[in-house]
């Protein structure tokens, strides 16, 4: 049973860092395997939408913040959001502190412009968004679009304080831009659809695609820390 239970964990965070399509993970904290496993040797840029500078899993933010440019023509801020990390480690208390502000567009698109990278280069985004609790608030619709292509996600986001980790391999273009449009066609209240709602999102981070060693290594540094958390939750 145990064999198992590490298999499971093991293929979920191969899967989760390896993606080869964009992919909606849960964020239950911040830590590695709760939703986002990142490198930082590989980190090219990460920028939280109000310049918050916490470190997650030893990534600093801002990281060549310059690169990251957020466009949310009649948009504006929302703070505080009702998102909380399932634990109060170093990572979750970055985590609480980058999802407790999130920028939102208007209904058309918001839009993240990454500039300055390597023409025709993969690169991993990591969108971190979570759902709004305000009054009225519902079940948001989320599409995203790379380098304006068609929309090749979209999820229905759940009720908050619940935390989205929306991750994707993009290739830079001729000129070194990624650039990533997201758009909500409405919301869901009570199951009913309505039109017309905004796009959300609280902090992006790029990096260069990690080499399948690195992805090894992660896989077993997660199994290692599951394994102890099982040991101790038993005791």
């Amino acid at each position: 049973m145990k064999k198992q239970s590490l298999a499971l964990i093991l293929f979920g965070l191969l899967a989760c860092v390896s993606p080869a399509h964009a992919s909606v993970v849960l964020l239950s904290g911040g830590d590695l395997g709760e939703g986002l496993t990142l490198i930082p040797a590989n980190v090219v840029a990460a920028r939280h939408v109000r310049d918050l500078n916490p470190t997650l899993q030893g990534v600093a933010f801002p990281t060549n913040s310059g690169l990251i440019i957020f466009s949310a023509s009649g948009g504006g801020f929302l703070y505080p959001t009702a998102y909380v990390a399932n634990s109060n480690t170093s990572n979750d208390l970055a985590l609480n502190s980058l999802m407790n502000t999130a920028i939102f567009g208007n209904a058309s698109n918001l839009i993240v412009t990454v500039s300055g990278l390597n023409a025709g280069q993969s690169y991993v985004t990591n969108l971190l968004l979570t759902e709004y609790a305000g009054p009225g608030a519902g079940q948001r619709d989320l599409n995203f679009s790379y380098n304006g292509g068609t929309a090749i996600d979209a999820f229905r986001t759940g009720s908050a304080p619940l935390g989205y980790n929306v991750q994707n391999n993009a290739v830079a273009n001729n000129f070194g831009i990624i650039t990533i449009a997201i758009n909500s066609p409405g919301e869901y209240i009570d199951n009913v659809f309505t039109t017309g709602n905004f796009p959300v999102l609280s902090a992006v981070i790029v990096s260069s695609v990690p080499e399948p060693s690195s992805f090894a290594l992660l896989a077993i540094g997660g199994v290692f820390t599951a394994f102890i958390r099982g040991r101790r939750g038993r005791k």
